[in-house]
């Protein structure tokens, strides 16, 4: 019988060599995909080539195409949402179509369905107009957001992107005007160190002369761009007649002004501005004389936005039925509980496309 040959070593290693080397390979490759933009590279190639096999233009690159997706928003909100999807925005446009502003349609200042609460004003506010629109990253501004006197903007970053986005060389500034301050003028300067300096010009009106305040304020919290003027707003044919007999809304000093909003536009030099980014209004109930003079695209830059308090039902059908075919949605509601129990409520608009309201688009 022959002995058998030992197992040749050499052969062992040649065999287990390939797979060394695959496991090697393999190291390699799992560390590439974990340190390097290979993945990204990989998604770069597999989305070109499927853009190519499903869109024919090939002179559209995935950036156009995502720009097109957001074009619906941007053209019904007059530029303000830049990067909303097209399903999206249609989706708020649905809730704003199915938007009832009335719990009895019939008789909305039914105001409750029990006869004791009928004829409390808190009753009508919670029985009529609620929000139809959502704005994602609105801000309460002013008192550092809390107690009574902050303001809820929507979404104000979108202020500043807008401008620095749109400016072009041109020195127009965004544009604020805040009625009715009272001589606290918090909301006004923390809404531009919000938005940030050189983007806004903000024009502060009240009955009674604060001017002096305003140049301590203005020192003291460092802030420019804030402009105080004594000038009473009311409608154009009233302003003539206060103006000369000295009697008008409130207590004012004997060289107070009267004047309409679409005279104070002019008086500014703004009746050729585009737009008015945000109208704060709370002037003691002239804004419900005065609402459809500052509404009138004849004489009036379009509102953005308007921040406005809700007085007597009994006064305020006629203004919110105007503002929605003006246009208008509602993305903030809030009742005043500190100082008025609920009888005073503030309100956010928001302006948009008629398009907006319409079927089909």
């Amino acid at each position: 019988m022959k002995p058998r040959k030992p197992h040749s070593t050499n052969n062992n290693a040649s065999r287990s060599s390939p797979i060394i080397t695959w496991i090697l390979v393999a190291l390699l490759l799992l560390h590439l995909l974990l340190t390097s933009d290979l993945p990204s590279k990989i998604r770069e190639v597999i989305w070109d080539k499927g853009a190519s096999e499903h869109f024919s233009d090939k002179h559209n690159p995935p950036q156009d195409l995502m720009m097109k997706d957001y074009e619906l928003a941007k053209q019904q909100s007059y530029g303000f949402f830049q990067d909303i999807s097209e399903a999206s925005w249609k989706r708020l446009q649905q809730i704003a179509r199915k938007h009832k502003p009335h719990m009895h349609p019939d008789n909305p200042l039914k105001l409750a369905d029990t006869t004791e609460r009928q004829e409390t004003t808190p009753s009508s506010h919670e029985t009529n107009y609620e929000p139809d629109f959502p704005c994602q990253f609105e801000q309460r501004v002013g008192r550092n957001s809390h107690g009574d006197g902050p303001k809820w903007v929507c979404d104000p970053h979108r202020i500043t992107n807008n401008y620095r986005r749109q400016r072009n060389g041109s020195d127009n500034k965004c544009l604020v005007y805040s009625i009715g301050s009272n001589g606290d003028f918090q909301f006004e300067t923390e809404l531009q160190q919000l938005l940030g300096p050189g983007v806004c010009e903000i024009h502060i009106f009240a009955m009674e002369d604060y001017s002096k305040e305003m140049k301590e304020w203005s020192k003291k919290h460092y802030v420019a761009d804030l402009h105080f003027h004594q000038w009473g707003p009311t409608i154009a044919a009233a302003a003539a007649e206060e103006n000369k007999t000295g009697k008008g809304m409130g207590n004012v000093s004997k060289d107070h002004k009267y004047r309409s909003i679409a005279n104070i536009v002019q008086s500014l030099g703004h009746s050729k501005r585009e737009q008015i980014d945000i109208f704060m209004i709370d002037c003691e109930s002239c804004e419900w004389d005065a609402f459809e003079e500052w509404l009138d695209p004849a004489t009036m830059p379009r509102l953005e936005q308007i921040l406005i308090g809700r007085s007597p039902p009994s006064k305020v059908l006629p203004f919110f039925d105007t503002l929605r075919a003006k246009g208008y949605v509602a993305f903030h509601k809030e009742p005043n509980i500190q100082h008025s129990q609920g009888n005073f409520i503030q309100y956010g608009f928001l302006k948009l496309a008629p398009s907006f309201f319409q079927n089909g688009n």
